[in-house]
Formats: structure tokens, sequence, C-alpha cells
């Protein structure tokens, strides 16, 4: 094999790689021999515990003892560092941590075996994607790689963009080469040069670090459509992702972002924004559908409306032409917005919005770059309550700078927002989520760490002992200050956390998970597909009349005797076809709609899909 193309956890456990299928596509275009290795998606399958305590880990741990660190590697410094390095500090720490020790002896393990079924392919190149949340894991397994083959290790992926990174991973040998930013054009001339020595490629010649950033980038016509095809691993296909948590297949009709806000990479990382045409959007979609049989997408663009005039027409387009796709997810900020067109984007199948609000306080908003209008940013969060688009709002506390004066802003803006629902009848279910807590990370790649003198904030080293492991560990452990300025950082999150409103899983209303069960109905066979009740599902039977009360996380359901006595045989899982032979329901219309109902379960998290039976194991 030429290239092994793959993926560690915790990358998303809703959709499918994005980047990694544009970046098949290429080298399927170059001849390549490519597999692809999706570890994030066997680990999300094979044990949700460890696979949320990684993701956990890489999102909490700057809270810890260096809660202001540049974050560069998205894990404990104190754990990292002596993990690569084989540090006896290590062992000390996790004496009093039995979990700790427990979940990386479970990593370790399962690392083993990853690197064992990729190495077993023999290829001559190995592929990583990487992002902030599995960077230390990739660099784990890129260290058992090195042990046991002499495969080139290539790196890429928004987590290895800056040069502080390319140094650590060069020098260290946890990388050969690292494709920087947008990686197609880098990635076809690194296999046609003899040497790789490319623009958009960093590498070592000898001792001696080289990296000339490339100029050209892809035209919005030239964006690879993803290839899907021997996904997670040779010979699977997209139905093992209905293993797990199942929102769409990723979709992105644009590169980059037309705001410039000073905590973001994205602006830097894609270098200038471009976008397909309404009707090659439209084209995607239609491809999607009718080679995989699937009508549900995840909108992974930085903003889904970064021109009105672009979404107003796309949305007129899909419902002209009835496409009735459903979006699962979508960004969008609050300024390309008005209630008429969220009216015309929920007709259009947008099911879930994600607002990135990041205060309601206009002096922390101006020193963020970022241009709201905050009466515009209400009116748009209540429009959307109010067509009943389920929408999700997120703002940072604790950025540099900020008074308690601005989280109560933040505060006073969303109190308005439920007082004004109230009044005029709005269920509460349909209020707008929020998760007001997330602490700011200095991210590197953003205009607030390349250039923060502008900004008044200081970046200096932190003074520990891992700094001395390895080479140029100095230039990914720094921490940010504001001189002159201290605030009760714990104060900030705990007043604005308290107001969040975000408990358990994001819901969307009835309506919409019955359209994006039935999105799914094409790609579920009847015969092998076996459902089963969900682990976190609790059945509690009512011993007069026989029925069950089911409690999903916050919510009770009561079933009929018949959908009682579904949950029973699904306790220990079964296929479409034998639940209805159990059941007895022969005629065409009742099985659609015991499928229906099923679906409708499974799309909510309250089923499972166990796995596959081989077609002669149901007949």
């Amino acid at each position: 094999m030429d290239i092994a193309l793959t993926i560690f956890p915790s990358f998303s456990d809703k959709t499918l790689p994005l980047g990694l299928a544009c970046m098949k596509t290429v080298l399927d275009r170059e001849q390549c021999d490519v597999a692809v290795f999706d570890f994030d998606y066997q680990l999300s399958v094979e044990d949700r515990d460890l696979y949320y305590a990684i993701h956990d880990l890489a999102l909490h741990s700057r809270y810890g003892s260096f809660p202001d660190m540049i974050n560069f590697i998205g894990a404990s410094p104190e754990i990292m560092f002596p993990v690569l390095f084989d540090r006896s500090e290590l062992d000390s720490l996790l004496l009093s941590d039995a979990e700790m020790r427990l979940n990386l002896e479970k990593i370790d393990s399962f690392l083993d075996r990853a690197v064992s079924v990729m190495l077993a392919e023999s290829p001559n190149q190995i592929w990583v994607s990487s992002y902030i949340s599995n960077i230390w894991i990739s660099l784990l397994a890129a260290k058992k790689i090195r042990l046991r083959s002499s495969a080139s290790l290539v790196f890429g992926g928004p987590a290895v963009y800056t040069r502080d990174v390319h140094l650590f991973l060069l020098f260290n040998r946890f990388a050969d080469a690292i494709i920087v930013g947008e990686g197609e054009l880098s990635a076809k001339e690194f296999l046609r040069s003899d040497d790789g020595h490319v623009d958009g490629v960093a590498y070592l010649d000898g001792d001696h670090y080289h990296y000339i950033p490339r100029k050209e980038l892809l035209r919005a016509d030239e964006f690879p459509m993803p290839d899907f095809k021997n996904f997670p691993f040779k010979g699977q296909g997209i139905r093992e992702y209905l293993k797990r948590r199942f929102e769409g297949i990723p979709v992105s009709f644009s590169r980059g972002c037309v705001n410039s806000c000073i905590y973001c990479s994205e602006k830097e990382f894609w270098k200038c924004f471009r976008y397909l045409s309404v009707e090659q959007a439209v084209g995607r979609l239609r491809f999607y559908m009718e080679s995989y049989g699937i009508s549900s997408f995840y909108i992974c663009d930085s903003l889904v409306n970064f021109s009105h005039a672009w979404l107003s027409d796309f949305c007129e387009r899909i419902i002209t032409e009835d496409l009735q796709p459903l979006f699962t997810f979508a960004f969008c900020d609050l300024t390309h917005l008005t209630p008429d067109l969220l009216e015309k984007m929920s007709k259009a199948g947008f099911s879930r919005i994600a607002f990135g609000l990041e205060s309601a306080s206009p002096r922390v908003l101006e020193c963020m770059n970022k241009t709201i209008d905050l009466n515009h940013a209400q009116s748009n969060l209540l429009a959307a309550a109010k067509n009943g688009l389920p929408v999700h709002v997120s703002t940072i506390v604790n950025f540099p700078g900020e008074e308690i004066v601005d989280v109560l802003d933040s505060i006073r803006f969303f109190r308005e927002i439920d007082e004004i629902l109230t009044r005029d009848g709005v269920p509460t279910a349909h209020f707008p989520q929020r998760s007001l807590g997330n602490s700011f990370r200095l991210e590197p790649s953003t205009d607030l760490y390349m250039n923060p003198w502008k900004y008044g904030i200081i970046i200096e080293p932190i003074n520990a002992p891992w700094r001395a492991y390895g080479f140029y560990t100095e230039a990914i452990t720094k921490q940010w200050r504001v001189p002159n300025h201290k605030f009760d950082r714990a104060w900030h999150r705990y007043i604005v956390s308290s107001f969040s409103n975000k408990k358990g899983p994001w819901r969307l209303h009835d309506s919409q998970y019955r359209k994006q069960a039935e999105s799914l109905r094409a790609i579920v066979d009847d015969d092998t597909f076996c459902f089963m009740v969900a682990e976190h599902v609790v059945l509690q039977q009512n011993l007069a009349d026989g029925v069950i009360l089911l409690k999903d996380h916050d919510m009770e359901f009561v079933l009929d005797a018949i959908q009682s006595d579904m949950m029973h045989l699904l306790s220990s899982g079964s296929t479409l076809k034998e639940l209805s032979r159990a059941l007895q329901f022969y005629d065409q219309a009742t099985f659609q709609l015991m499928k229906s109902f099923l679906l409708y379960l499974y799309v909510r998290g309250i089923l499972c899909i166990q796995g596959f039976k081989a077609e002669n194991q149901t007949s």
C-alpha cells in the first residue's frame, strides 16, 4: 500500500471526517493505493466511555494547573509530555489518580491494536489528520509507529499549522513532513516530488527547518468532491457510522470566513474566502442523496450564512426543486440574517442552528472585532424560536480584559429574550439553548496569538520541568497574560454558567425528529440492521396494566401495549424483519409504521444499532 490515511480519536461522534475524504479524492486522482483507517470511529463504537474521557481531557485540561496555557496540544502538559518522553514523573502523578491511570492504560492498548491493524497493510507513508482534540493521541500513535515501522509520517490539519508545532513534531521525529493549511495542491506536488521539498510542506533538511508558505489556493470550482467510499475502513461503507450517533453526511459549501474575529483561526488557516455557487452546492447534495441514499447533512462551513443573498437563493432552490434534505447542524452568525430568511431556512430543512454570539457586551464584542448589532441579534433569536427552529447560542467567558459588568450584560441579554418569549406564549422547549460558560482559550494561528502586542497581551514561557523534555518543547509551552489586569476567573464563569440552560442532549422538535428518521429510511436494511435499546435508557414496567414507562435522560414516555412489546424484544437486539415476525406484523403498511417508529427512537438516541446480521442469519 502507498498511503494509510488515518485519523485518531477524538474528533467527532456525529459525522464523518470531511477533510480526510477530500484528501482521499486527491490521492485517488494521483493513482495512489490508499486505505482509510478511521480509528476515531472505531473507538467511539468499541468503548464510548473511553472515547468521551479522551474528549473531556482535551476539552477541560487547561482549567487545571495552567489555565492560561496556549492551546497547542489539547491535553494536560503534566501528562502528555511525560507519556511522550518516558519520564518517571508520570508514575508519581498517577499514584493519586487511579481513573487517569486506567484510561491511559486503555488508550495505550487501543493504540497498540490500531497501529497493528494499519501496519499489517505495509504502508509506505502514513498520513495523519490532526485537530486540537486529537493531536496528543496522534503523537502517542506516531511514537508507537516509529518503534515498529520505517513508514514516513506526514501530518496535516488545523493542529499543525504554526511554526512552533512544526519544530516540535519534526525535531522530535513525530513527523517527517507537515502539509500546512489547505492541503490538496501541496499534497499533489509532494507526491510528484522526488524529495518532498515543495511549497506548503514543512520538513527538515538535515538539521535545518524549511517551510515556504504556499501562495496558490484552490478555486471554489476546484474543491474536491469528498469520497466516502471505503470509510471507515477498507471494504466498509457509510452505514457503519450508524452504529454511533449519526447526524448526516458532512458537507461544505465554502472555505474560510467573511468575519475577522481575533480569537479565531479560520481566516488565517484558509487565507481567503471562497464559496460554491448555489447550483454547485445543490448539485453536491443531489449527488450524495443519489449515491448514498441519505438525505441528512451536517454542514461544516464556518458560517452557512456568509451571504444573505446566497443562503436565500440556496433555500429557495431546495424548496422549488423539492429536494427535502435535512440539515442537522449549521453554524450561522447573527448579522447576515433576517426573520424572513430564518423562516425560509426552516422550510428548506434546517433543523439545528448554532450561533457564536460570544458576548452581549458591546465593549467585549469590539475587543473581539465582532461586528454585531445586539438588537438585530436578539430579533433573530426571537424569530428562530417563534419559527420552531432549534438554536444554540454560545458565549465566551474570561476573554482578555473582561470585567464583571460585561458578564452581566450577557446575562441581561438572555433574560430579556426569555421574558419576551414567555410573554408571547412560546413554549419553554422552543427557547434558544445557551452555553454561556465556555472559558476563553488562546488558540495558535489567531490574530491574538500572532500579534499579541496589538491587544495588550504578553505571551511568555511556562516555568515547568517538562519544558526540558525533548526538542523545542518550550515552543509549545507558553502562556498569556494581560498586564495590570486581574479578574476572578472562577467567579465570572460561575455567574454566567448559572444562567446557561443547556442540559443533556440538544433536543429537536418532534416533527424534526420524524423528518430525520425518514431521511435514513433508504439506507436502513430491514434484514440486517440490528436495533437495541440504548444503555442509558430506563424501561420501567407498570405491573397494573403491563405498559412500560420509558425514561430518556430528563424525559419520560408512556408506551402502549404494542410499543411495550417492541421494547421487550429490543432489549436483546433484533432486526426489523425479526421484530415484525415476532409481533405478527405481516401487512406492508403496519411494517412501515413500525419502521418509522423505530427510526424515530434511533434518531432520538433511545435505540442504537448494535450491528449488522448476515442475510442468511435472518432468513
